[in-house]
């Protein structure tokens, strides 16, 4: 938590300065980058990195970590392809062959973070997560200041953030590179296909449940962006990136802590209910003062942060809050359906929050219409969706933990 917290904090005291020196639009471009590459990476591996904390048995676990790397090999060369493919057949653009080039080598590099970040988890070693996070921060965000000032405009964001992910995954490369050697003796085409028969729901059912959320995010922001505009997306993503300070300085940190702790109660045979209802009450005591606050005065603290541009930034935020209260108090259980087995049942539900989510985007503009003020009402309606659905999802997490124990 201390490494996760002291990165966020190196981010966000950047973000006034960014925020002043990219226009809204060049933001919507880091955001639309940030869907695509996030799909992408979902793809990756097929989830196999999520079967890393998981095996009693640490060469079991490197095994599936090594087929994790491979199949995101492939994934990345069938994904350069494709997009060669688009980018050749539309208008001649430096900027649609820059924008490739770093959506895979930024995809690739998150790869790499990722399995590491996971391998970590299994053996304790979270002091390399808060390295890389920290190097991270410093490291991206000293690259898009540069590149602001030298006007690099949209890619300048790009190429900071990749050029970010880079520099923390250094550290998980050389790890893996060193236990690939170690580990070497004990590699087994036999074992391999025998785990992943034996965690094949992550394949099947998880990727599925994993890609209708990337896939609903990158939708969202195309749908945005056909009826409202560039402008209005980017004041979207900047309010929902906001929002998401205290699932990031948070969150994140008691999500992998919480994954590694209900993996060694489920595998000694013990329900994880009082876990489970511990978290959400803390997270429920932590968050009531900070999302009142930002309930009421989003709009003019994201004006005194950001600037004046912002402005619109703020007001969707005060209008997303209630959303985000709920998302940050079940968002470090999201992988507790991996642990007791039950990716099918939430799968239903993250199938029916995406689709609606979408449905939601595509209708109402057409019913509204397509302006600020529509946009607005658009954004309510929404809202009331999400934050219903993230109930729902709590009261599964709790039914799940409270009956089920993994056989």
């Amino acid at each position: 938590m201390t490494g996760t917290i002291l990165s966020q904090i190196v981010n966000y005291a950047f973000t006034p300065i960014l925020s002043r020196i990219y226009t809204v639009e060049e933001m919507a471009d880091l955001g639309l980058y940030l869907r695509i590459s996030a799909f992408i990476v979902g793809i990756a591996t097929a989830r196999f990195e999520m079967t890393l904390p998981l095996p009693k048995n640490d060469t079991h676990s490197f095994l599936l970590y090594r087929l994790s790397v491979q199949i995101s090999l492939y994934i990345m060369l069938l994904v350069g392809i494709i997009g060669s493919v688009y980018v050749f057949i539309r208008p001649f653009s430096w900027f649609n062959i820059w924008f490739l080039l770093l959506v895979i080598s930024g995809s690739a590099f998150t790869v790499m973070i990722n399995l590491g970040t996971n391998w970590s988890i299994r053996n304790n070693t979270f002091h390399l997560i808060s390295r890389s996070r920290i190097i991270n921060a410093f490291a991206s965000n000293a690259l898009k200041l540069g590149f602001g000032f030298l006007k690099f405009g949209s890619i300048g964001l790009l190429l900071g953030t990749v050029l970010g992910y880079i520099a923390s995954s250094f550290q998980f490369l050389k790890e893996y590179l060193l236990n690939r050697t170690n580990y070497k003796k004990f590699y087994s085409k036999v074992k391999q296909r025998i785990l992943i028969l034996e965690y094949k729901q992550f394949p099947l059912v998880n990727l599925p449940h994993s890609l209708s959320d990337l896939g609903r995010d990158l939708l969202i922001a195309s749908l945005i962006v056909f009826s409202f505009g560039k402008e209005v997306f980017g004041w979207y993503s900047y309010s929902v990136l906001m929002l998401n300070i205290p699932v990031a300085l948070i969150g994140v940190a008691i999500s992998q802590v919480f994954y590694n702790r209900a993996a060694k109660m489920v595998n000694e045979g013990h329900s994880v209910y009082s876990l489970v209802k511990k978290t959400i009450l803390t997270l429920f005591l932590l968050s009531v003062i900070p999302f009142g606050v930002l309930h009421f005065f989003s709009e003019q603290l994201f004006m005194l942060v950001l600037g004046e541009k912002w402005k619109m930034a703020g007001t969707y935020a005060e209008i997303m809050v209630f959303y985000n209260l709920f998302n940050f108090l079940v968002s470090p259980m999201a992988n507790l359906s991996l642990v007791l087995n039950r990716q099918k049942e939430f799968f239903v539900s993250a199938l029916i929050n995406s689709a609606g989510q979408v449905l939601i985007l595509f209708i109402f503009p057409f019913l509204l219409g397509n302006n600020l003020e529509d946009f607005t009402a658009v954004l309510w309606i929404l809202t009331i969706f999400q934050s219903f659905m993230m109930l729902v999802n709590a009261f599964l997490y709790l039914k799940y933990s409270k009956s089920e124990r993994l056989k």
